[in-house]
């Protein structure tokens, strides 16, 4: 986008985002608005000065919809510095450090990752034909790498796997493993190590999807500079320009762990990969998950490994591993049932074939072989007391398939049991502050597994791991199911508003006719909610510093603008009023004053609106990037919008028509119509210019989304407050601003067991 004007006035995307029939559209409106006044011209009509001031602050007000979404004013929305300097980078690399070490300490708690016991999964260097040359991944001497390079790690000790990778030649790392191993776990560790143990020059580890890169149309580093920027957007609207965040980037103070490859497409896979060996510079670091197989068969498709980087492979629990495990986590003389299950365990591992990759002799073995198995048992089991006998029944549960869905089915009724009973000894960041029934949540979870999955990939993978509240009435309601809610709202508001005001003044028959003009307000509603959908969130910006000398030139260029623009529809209304009651010259001098005064104050009202809209609305995300304060952030922009249009109209509006008819008609005449007739134009403004202004409306296009589907049972009404509980039960994880399962395989049960009960 490039300015037009001195004050900024720009035009959305480089066009309209009207077409002509929406614009051809609101033109009818305006002038259907405008006939049914035309019969009033009479003694008690157009002529009286106050009905030329309300019609005309009318159509003004209603024009002012159209403005905020044809044209966007830009203000400075940080203290711009010119080319950020080394200072600048230093100090927002140090910002975006603690933001990140904030958001995932809180989230590693809800993981549990800080237990005193973690699962010890073991890791090791993967088959070296996905691997660049040892010469290209080592630091150390060429001849002593000559030999294979030898490398484990085990996830009980993070410290010891991060000095590895500090050592490594450019430090590149990716982290494979079969489904439930622990990859995203184990980044998310390695993250908080590297952020807590960082030195003033190192760069800040920062973790993404890597869903979210589409390479066909953003370049990589393009893509990581905007994505920070999006998803922590306080590094560039208080402190620093944005260019600041693509210094960050630029000089490599950023390493990006690009988290889940294998959830993009296969073609998107290798296409990764490529992209990354030609973006990637000497100094750039890279942590990068996935599934092995998937990694596998990217590598073959691309026809090249990812350079310079190490590639670690998830190794399957040993039986005797789970056994040392679980026994660490049971009292020092466990119930016989649970002796039963370790010796079924320790028996299995004696029994079981040498080679790593043959598959164990139990299904119980089988399910502990992984971090997520074990997970489920000590939920499903140990900590919910139940009798574990049924595991090692091999008529109930005949393969790992079997007993993998027995324990998913039994894992939410088994966490709700465990933060009931331990209610008292868990941190709050545990403990649900609703009540659920079991059985609502699997259905609202298997609704939300379901609504992620589909429709699926074209190779038939679940469509999204991720769940971005926004963009929930994208995929679930129709255009025209936003819009017209607030159509409907929008008639009754105006509607009823315009009636009142003209029938107190005019009679029934007037007010019945104003009341219907004001109702076809809500057709231009329509028109602007159906795109609601598509917005993003936003926040609002209320900081005036470096804003004042923007405010003060914006608002006289509104001024000028609505001066010219009510003059002209005075000089039309007054015309046609003065030809109605055959005095021409009346109407017309009468209309240029009105027009004057309204014009001043709408510039004043409308004008200050606009300005205030576009200026303090934040793009991007909440600062802090988590689901609940993005969607909170977004709702209170939307509040604060209607909360300035109805204010500032009101004070403009009751001034123009208060004036008017204080001359006409006396000055307490005029300060009651002022105040009654401002406070009713107030409402409507901020039921239109208020909601329909500004560029995010996520929030409006969320709540109609939720109330539907809540009406069909498929979602509770008041589904963010349900995530966050569900978040601490330990059943979804954040990233940023979205939801994921906590486990994919988790999605893929809930979302298989809904579309079976179709």
């Amino acid at each position: 986008m490039g300015e037009v004007t001195m004050i900024g006035v720009m035009l959305r995307g480089g066009r309209a985002r009207w077409s002509w029939r929406r614009r051809l559209a609101v033109t009818v409106v305006l002038a259907a608005m405008v006939v049914p006044f035309l019969p009033l011209g009479g003694k008690n009509g157009l002529s009286v000065g106050a009905n030329l001031a309300q019609l005309t602050a009318l159509v003004v007000t209603v024009m002012g919809l159209l403005v905020p979404d044809r044209l966007r004013l830009t203000p400075p929305s940080r203290r711009t510095k010119g080319h950020p300097t080394p200072a600048d980078i230093d100090e927002a690399a140090e910002a975006l450090a603690q933001i990140l070490i904030r958001q995932w300490d809180a989230e590693a708690v809800a993981r549990s990752l800080y237990d005193r016991d973690p699962i010890p999964v073991r890791w090791r260097l993967s088959e070296q034909r996905l691997m660049d040359h040892p010469a290209n991944i080592e630091s150390r001497p060429p001849e002593a790498v000559r030999a294979k390079m030898r490398w484990s790690a085990c996830s009980a000790d993070v410290d010891a796997l991060a000095d590895r990778f500090r050592a490594l030649r450019r430090r590149r790392l990716v982290i494979t493993g079969g489904p439930g191993t622990g990859k995203t776990t184990l980044a998310v560790q390695l993250l908080l190590h590297l952020l807590k143990k960082r030195e003033p020059r190192d760069p800040v580890p920062v973790l993404l999807p890597a869903s979210g890169w589409d390479v066909a149309r953003h370049g990589f580093h393009d893509w990581l500079a905007d994505r920070i920027i999006d998803d922590y957007p306080q590094l560039s609207t208080v402190e620093w320009d944005a260019e600041v965040v693509r210094e960050l980037v630029a000089q490599k103070r950023v390493l990006p762990i690009l988290d889940g490859l294998d959830e993009l497409p296969p073609g998107a896979r290798a296409a990764v990969i490529s992209s990354l060996n030609r973006s990637l510079s000497g100094d750039d670091q890279l942590i990068l998950t996935s599934r092995v197989d998937d990694y596998a068969n990217a590598v073959s498709e691309a026809g090249e490994v990812l350079a310079s980087a190490a590639v670690l492979e998830a190794q399957p629990l040993t039986p005797a591993e789970a056994a040392h495990y679980l026994e660490l986590s049971l009292p020092v003389d466990p119930r016989p049932e649970w002796k039963e299950v370790l010796e079924s365990l320790r028996n299995a591992g004696a029994s079981a074939p040498s080679s790593a990759t043959d598959r164990t002799s139990t299904p119980l073995a089988e399910i502990a072989e992984t971090a997520l198995g074990l997970w489920l048992l000590r939920i499903d089991y140990l900590e919910s007391g139940a009798d574990p006998s049924p595991l090692t029944d091999p008529e109930r549960f005949p393969d790992a398939a079997a007993l993998r869905a027995h324990l998913f089915d039994r894992l939410i009724p088994a966490l709700i049991a465990v933060r009931e009973r331990r209610c008292h000894e868990l941190p709050d960041v545990f403990q649900p502050r609703r009540k659920y029934r079991p059985d609502d949540i699997r259905r609202w979870l298997g609704y939300l597994a379901w609504h992620l999955t589909h429709p699926r990939n074209s190779d038939g993978s679940p469509r999204t791991r991720d769940f971005a509240w926004w963009e929930l009435a994208r995929h679930t309601v129709a255009a025209g199911a936003v819009g017209t809610p607030f159509a409907l709202a929008s008639i009754l508001i105006v509607g009823l508003a315009l009636g009142l005001v003209v029938g107190f003044g005019e009679g029934v028959i007037p007010g019945l006719l104003g009341g219907f003009s004001g109702s076809l307000v809500g057709l231009i509603a329509w028109f602007q909610a159906v795109h609601w959908k598509e917005d993003k969130p936003g926040y609002a910006v209320c900081e005036l510093r470096d804003r004042l000398g923007f405010l003060i030139r914006a608002l006289a260029g509104q001024l000028v603008l609505w001066i010219g623009v009510a003059s002209v529809l005075g000089l039309v209304v007054g015309v046609v009023a003065g030809v109605a009651v055959d005095a021409p010259a009346l109407g017309l001098a009468a209309g240029l004053v009105l027009g004057l005064v309204i014009g001043l104050t709408s510039g004043m009202g409308a004008g200050a609106v606009k300005v205030l809209i576009d200026s303090f609305e934040g793009a991007g995300l909440l600062r802090q990037s988590t689901p609940s304060s993005s969607l909170k952030a977004d709702r209170t922009l939307n509040i604060v919008r209607f909360v300035v249009a109805w204010l500032m109209v009101w004070l403009a509006g009751g001034l123009a028509i208060g004036i008017v008819v204080g001359v006409s008609e006396g000055v307490a005449r005029g300060l009651i119509t002022g105040i009654t007739a401002g406070a009713v134009l107030g409402v409507v403004a901020g039921a239109t210019m208020g909601l329909w202004g500004g560029r995010h409306h996520a929030w409006l296009a969320y709540v109609i989304a939720t109330w539907r589907l809540s009406r069909r049972r498929l979602l509770p009404r008041r589904l963010m407050p349900f995530l966050e509980d569900v978040h601490r039960l330990g059943l979804l994880r954040a990233v940023g601003p979205v939801y994921q399962f906590r486990h994919a395989e988790f999605q893929d049960f809930l979302a298989a067991k809904y579309q079976e009960s179709f």
